[in-house]
């Protein structure tokens, strides 16, 4: 099915051409691009032909590349809710026939189109990949998409999910030895409690492992949590400028800023320059 793939791909780049203006053509040629973009969607349909007939002969492989294809071309024409089916499908396919490295990598590379137009269907996906490797025993790689799943989730602000799927990948981490990416997964933990407003549930999160955290970030969020127990702005915004912060995930980041704007200091009135010159002004109305 190849060479149906590749023919579908001349006829997709053939309808883009048709539908570019310039200065020697000013009108999309709307006839080519219809009759070309129709010649792609026939070769989806001779995908989900060629299915079938591997089906019938238990070339499960075949099969499933067949779906996989077909999600492809379906992708090239942005017809997304037809891409979303057809990649799931061939997953289903290589997952249920023992090869489930090829669908982790087609659920992963489906995910990374997803993320902005299906953000959601993203990180759900993510989370496929996740479920496909740690059940092969593949703790680290299942650590990364599982990280891949937080930070889809963070970006959606659904702290619940993102806190589940760091836990998921701190315990990857820990079953593949990776100790030291464990203590960096508990510090994600915490911040996304935190942009939830629930130190207490950060401060647990903490305390329960925080034998895993390196020593100066150990420090760091003693004086944190020191300052979130005692109310002070000031030991809380001091120990989230700290370097190891600003070092982690984008998404993490954008916490970490909302919450230095949270715990902004307030002034005193002694550090108001307008107090300043009330008083100046009061001086001299009783010189006067």
């Amino acid at each position: 099915m190849s060479n149906t793939f590749n023919e579908a791909n001349d006829c997709y780049a053939r309808a883009e051409k048709a539908l570019k203006t310039g200065l020697m053509k000013w009108k999309p040629d709307y006839d080519v691009a219809a009759n070309e973009y129709s010649k792609a969607e026939k070769a989806i349909e001779a995908n989900l032909k060629a299915f079938d007939c591997y089906l019938q002969t238990k070339t499960y492989f075949s099969a499933a590349k067949c779906y996989e294809q077909a999600g492809a071309l379906a992708k090239e024409l942005k017809d997304w809710e037809n891409m979303i089916i057809y990649y799931d499908k061939a997953c289903e396919y290589y997952r249920e026939h023992g090869v489930p490295d090829t669908a982790a990598l087609t659920y992963n590379k489906a995910a990374g189109v997803l993320e902005t137009i299906r953000p959601e269907k993203s990180a759900e996906w993510y989370g496929k990949c996740y479920d496909t490797v740690e059940n092969e025993d593949r703790h680290l790689q299942a650590a990364e998409y599982a990280n891949k799943a937080v930070r889809m989730y963070l970006k959606l602000k659904r702290y619940d999910q993102a806190v589940h799927w760091s836990q998921k990948a701190f315990e990857s981490y820990l079953t593949g030895s990776e100790e030291r990416s464990a203590g960096r997964q508990v510090v994600t933990t915490i911040i996304i409690h935190l942009a939830q407003d629930d130190s207490v549930a950060a401060q647990k999160a903490y305390m329960a492992n925080k034998g895993y955290i390196h020593n100066d970030e150990r420090w760091t969020l003693d004086q944190l949590f020191k300052g979130l127990d005692h109310f002070d702005n000031d030991a809380i915004t001091s120990a989230l400028k700290s370097p190891f912060f600003a070092n982690l995930d984008n998404e993490l980041v954008k916490i970490i800023r909302d919450l230095l704007q949270k715990y902004q200091p307030k002034k005193s009135s002694g550090d108001d320059p307008t107090n300043v010159d009330n008083a100046e002004d009061d001086e001299a109305g009783a010189v006067l």
